[in-house]
């Protein structure tokens, strides 16, 4: 499966079967060989407590910045969510990663790159 998709189920969070189970065939076919980051984001919901979602969003910035944060911190509000995975193409902007250690309002972010999360799938 998508490892950020198994990285949530490992975590406790709500994941459809079929996201489960989805193999990279099936997964080109859905969103093609290059998919938009945009489309990819996913929410998600604690097993035992559905109140509590978390959101992952693929940021389209090589390198994300404060506005790209800000900007998740955004939907993230609209969403209802306080948790965000980031999975990043290369990394934060030193401003960036300060925002993301230190919080954004309420807002609590986790990051990744994508060579972590194949590293990891690949474990």
């Amino acid at each position: 499966p998508p490892v950020s998709v198994q990285m949530l189920r490992d975590r406790g969070y709500l994941v459809a079967e079929e996201d489960l189970s989805m193999t990279l065939d099936n997964f080109q076919s859905t969103f093609g060989d290059y998919p938009d980051r945009n489309a990819l984001v996913i929410s998600s919901a604690l097993v035992h407590d559905e109140s509590e979602q978390l959101m992952v969003f693929f940021p389209t910035d090589v390198k994300a910045n404060t506005q790209v944060i800000q900007k998740h911190a955004q939907l993230m509000r609209e969403n209802g969510s306080s948790h965000a995975i980031l999975v990043l193409q290369e990394g934060l902007t030193s401003a960036a990663a300060k925002i993301t250690q230190e919080g954004l309002d309420s807002f609590r972010f986790e990051t990744f790159t994508e060579k972590e999360l194949l590293v990891r799938q690949l474990l």
